[in-house]
């Protein structure tokens, strides 16, 4: 396994990681504690972990 491999890896457990807080997060909104603040940290963390998701294509440019 090398480094890139190895860096993907990282990073789509770190994504799983970002959507389970994420639930978390919105579990809470539901509950009715603190629910605009707990909305929009659920929403950063999904917006993280789409990032981490479909940033992990490289482009290749030149070549």
């Amino acid at each position: 396994m090398n480094f890139e491999e190895k860096l993907k890896s990282q990073r789509i457990i770190i994504a799983i990681a970002l959507i389970l807080m994420s639930l978390i997060s919105f579990n809470f909104a539901v509950k009715g504690t603190l629910t605009i603040i707990s909305f929009i940290i659920g929403l950063a963390f999904l917006g993280m972990a789409l990032y981490l998701l479909f940033g992990l294509k490289k482009k290749h440019t030149g070549e």
